[in-house]
């Protein structure tokens, strides 16, 4: 019987790897198990009849029934608990993933802000933080062609900006609001912190002053820069506080000259302005200094057919007179004569004295300023001595100040050199 039932199977077995059907009906169940489950279904356990004694042995006599063991059930979800999950490190992000985290979170800070803008009714705001958003593009598909990014001229997100009321700013603060040092902590480790303290703000300062002088040329790149400069020394101001308040030790620190090129621009003039200062006169050399009246008047001279001119306001009864007179000249940079005019040309100011009823104004001496120097420079502020029609000094001095916003033929680079603190860490 056991042969048949084996040759059963090895039937069944066959048919299955071919891919024939099988009727799981038709095989018996072994001894001790519960049927075959067809089709997923699991089948109750049924109790096996104890085994015949004629198949298993030749003797005639009755052999005492075996205690057959109960028939193991399907497995349950409780039977067996699933394995805990594994405790697998996630490995490192590399240098272009940290990149490529670092760029989408930016661009979704400013759609954020963008939005934000919007619902507050700041339509050109809002505008202007989705096309910085939309400048993400570029960098993020540049990212993933391997390209290099400079992660330095990034801008910053408002969400990630320092606030106009920083630290730098003097404010009203009560007693309960100061930071005192810690019990046992020595004067020195004090001084030290402080000396910390105001070299961060300092340069917190720094860049943010620097930071506006390039957002109003248009460098937003160099702008960007110090943005970046601004966050990390606030970083490191805001530890550096936190480390007194706790009583610890002093961080390790040091201190390096970092050199940064700045375009000089008097962001406050037009491009097509030329701002003339009559600041003051020196010492004029009269005979009745407390009582002398005087007056300057300036010619400009472009355009060259018709020079225009202008005058200051009468300052009496001092030879140190204060004008503080400004004057405004519209020049044309696009005009080849200009370039021409500020090679070889000067601005005349003629110092009058005012004269009585009876008696005419009469010249006290005569400045010619050449405009040479601003071909390179935005900014000629000097002063000069009195001269009369014949070149001879006649005693006293005229202090002026001439400003464009850029220089007539090529910008004013300028190299700084500041001595910065860098905190190496706690």
């Amino acid at each position: 019987m056991n042969q048949r039932i084996m040759k059963q199977y090895e039937d069944a077995i066959k048919k299955h790897k071919a891919g024939k059907p099988v009727d799981f009906d038709e095989l018996p169940s072994p001894p001790g198990f519960a049927p075959i489950p067809v089709g997923g279904s699991s089948a109750p356990p049924v109790a096996a009849t104890p085994a015949s004694a004629a198949g298993e042995g030749t003797t005639g006599g009755p052999s005492p029934p075996k205690q057959q063991r109960p028939a193991p059930g399907p497995p349950t979800a409780d039977a067996k608990p699933a394995p805990p999950p594994k405790n697998v490190r996630q490995a490192p992000m590399s240098r272009v993933e940290k990149q490529m985290a670092l760029l989408t979170r930016r661009q979704t800070q400013f759609k954020q802000a963008a939005l934000e803008a919007k619902k507050r009714g700041e339509i050109e705001q809002a505008k202007e933080y989705l096309r910085m958003s939309k400048g993400f593009d570029q960098l993020i598909e540049a990212t993933r062609n391997g390209l290099p990014v400079d992660m330095n001229t990034l801008p910053v997100p408002p969400q990630e900006k320092m606030p106009q009321s920083s630290s730098t700013d003097f404010e009203l603060v009560s007693a309960d609001d100061c930071v005192v040092a810690p019990e046992g902590t020595s004067g020195d480790v004090a001084l030290i912190y402080t000396k910390l303290e105001e070299d961060l703000i300092a340069q917190i300062k720094m860049c943010a002053e620097t930071r506006e002088h390039f957002k109003a040329t248009g460098d937003v790149t160099s702008s960007n820069r110090f943005e970046q400069l601004i966050l990390h020394t606030k970083k490191d101001l805001d530890a550096v506080r936190a480390a007194f308040k706790r009583g610890s030790t002093p961080p390790r620190f040091h201190y390096e000259n970092r050199s940064f090129n700045i375009i000089q621009c008097n962001t406050d003039i037009n491009d097509t302005d030329c701002e003339v200062n009559i600041l003051r006169g020196i010492n004029f050399n009269v005979q009745n200094p407390k009582e002398v009246d005087t007056f300057v008047r300036v010619e400009f001279p472009y355009p060259a057919d018709n020079p225009p001119q202008d005058r200051s306001v009468v300052v009496k009864d001092t030879n140190n007179p204060e004008y503080n007179h400004k004057v405004v000249f519209s020049i044309d940079r696009k005009s080849r004569a200009l370039a021409r005019v500020f090679k070889r040309q000067a601005i005349k100011f003629q110092v009058f004295t005012k004269g009585s009823w009876f008696h005419r104004d009469t010249v006290l001496g005569l400045v010619k300023v050449p405009l040479v120097e601003l071909e390179t420079k935005c900014t000629l502020h000097d002063s000069f001595d009195l001269m009369d029609e014949r070149k001879r000094m006649v005693g006293g001095k005229l202090e002026v100040k001439v400003r464009l916003r850029n220089p007539i033929v090529a910008k004013q680079l300028e190299k700084v050199t500041e001595k910065w603190l860098v905190i190496d860490g706690f």
